[in-house]
């Protein structure tokens, strides 16, 4: 889980879910994207250049980097490894869960800071540390 339950709880009675079959992708490597996604149900995998990277399930988030990128380009490819259901978040949203929660802020951001050394750990093959 990415998200604690204190920031989680935030999408309990979300209505702008989406299913994602198993299988199906949530969106491609080098597509645009200015949603990013939190994880309500079953699990999802990340993968750059067809290896996977991560396996993620309910209160993951997956795609801020193109959310928060200038760019909006996507570096992962998302693919639905069980059925899976997910809350999109866009850019105005995200803005007024930042403005309301600040905490929800700094846990999208502790994932990003999390993966990001985690790919930094893969490419170069050392420990980074804080």
């Amino acid at each position: 889980m990415d998200l604690e339950p204190a920031v989680l709880h935030i999408f309990d009675h979300a209505t702008d879910t989406h299913f994602v079959p198993a299988g199906d992708l949530l969106y491609e490597e080098g597509d645009h994207g200015e949603v990013m996604y939190v994880v309500k149900h079953g699990e999802l995998d990340i993968s750059i250049d067809g290896n996977l990277v991560e396996r993620i399930g309910p209160g993951a988030i997956a795609g801020e980097m193109g959310l928060v990128s200038e760019d909006h380009v996507r570096i992962a490819t998302v693919r639905a490894w069980t059925d899976a259901e997910v809350v999109a978040i866009d850019r105005r949203r995200f803005m007024y869960l930042c403005e309301r929660s600040p905490y929800f802020a700094l846990e999208v951001m502790r994932v990003m800071a999390r993966r990001l050394k985690a790919m930094d750990e893969r490419v170069f093959g050392h420990h980074v540390s804080p």
